[in-house]
């Protein structure tokens, strides 16, 4: 079940980061970055619900609701060692992230950023060990159709703890797919309770399985992460239609800086 979980879940985006004060930003179909100092102050559940007002979309727009009485998450980073066995792929550049959420979950995200001039669908296989070597679990996933110059973002996950780990990727192909990251605008604004995202297919077909991820961070670390599919209820985006989605943040205390991913995919027989 756990790995039918991760290959449903991960998923492969172009990356954004954005400030937690009410900053909007554009992206289409590159890696695009925004730093800047923000606010931590942290907001009654009024103020962040005023702040989430959606805006205009040709499609549906999905708002996720503030639950005032949601437990707030201790996420963050989690104290595990990458083994220097770990192995990418030629033109792929991997970050891992170890990640503890609510005592129970650890993972590590994989950011995988592909440096090449061609799209890419690497197989990922993670390993996990304790402090004595032993492995303790194991995990893979699928990162599919990863567009030239993309970033991917992904997790894999042990039921057990874990005191380092080691990942290898192994070269793989979209059956179905090619990237549409490139076909898609997307756009993003912040508050200090959540994300909104939008995303607009710009091509003359639909593009598939627009799904977000949302890395928030505080000073640099990493405080809780969320994701889900910004898509219509056929898990897609029609051409011309623009879908939204907010994201809301339930880490402990308060983030200053969002990394927006986002991927989207067509079938190969319409690219």
């Amino acid at each position: 079940m756990k790995k039918l979980i991760a290959l449903l879940t991960a998923a492969l985006f172009i990356v954004g980061s954005l400030a937690a004060c009410g900053e909007d930003k554009t992206a289409a179909g590159n890696n695009n970055i925004l730093t800047k100092e923000a606010s931590a102050v942290e907001p009654t559940i009024s103020e962040a619900t005023a702040a989430g007002t959606p805006a205009e979309t040709q499609g549906e727009t999905e708002e996720e609701t503030i639950d005032p009485d949601r437990y707030r998450t201790p996420a963050g980073p989690y104290d595990a060692v990458e083994s220097e066995k770990s192995t990418s792929l030629p033109g792929l550049k991997v970050e891992a992230i170890p990640y503890q959420e609510e005592n129970k979950y650890f993972e590590v995200i994989l950011l995988i950023t592909n440096e090449s001039d061609k799209e890419a669908s690497p197989e990922v296989y993670v390993t996990f060990y304790d402090k004595d070597g032993k492995v303790v679990d194991e995990d893979s996933t699928f990162y599919n159709a990863l567009g030239a110059g993309a970033t991917g973002y992904g997790y894999l996950r042990s039921d057990e703890p874990f005191a380092s780990f080691e990942y290898k990727l192994e070269e793989g192909a979209s059956a179905y797919h090619v990237s549409a990251d490139a076909d898609v605008t997307m756009t993003y604004e912040t508050d200090e309770a959540s994300v909104k995202v939008s995303v607009t297919n710009n091509i003359d077909k639909p593009v598939e399985e627009v799904e977000c991820g949302i890395l928030f961070y505080e000073k640099g670390v990493l405080k809780f992460y969320t994701e889900g599919y910004c898509c219509d209820d056929d898990f897609e985006i029609k051409p011309g239609a623009t879908q939204t989605k907010r994201f809301v943040y339930y880490g402990e205390g308060s983030f200053d800086e969002a990394r927006v991913y986002y991927r989207a995919v067509k079938r190969a027989e319409e690219s």
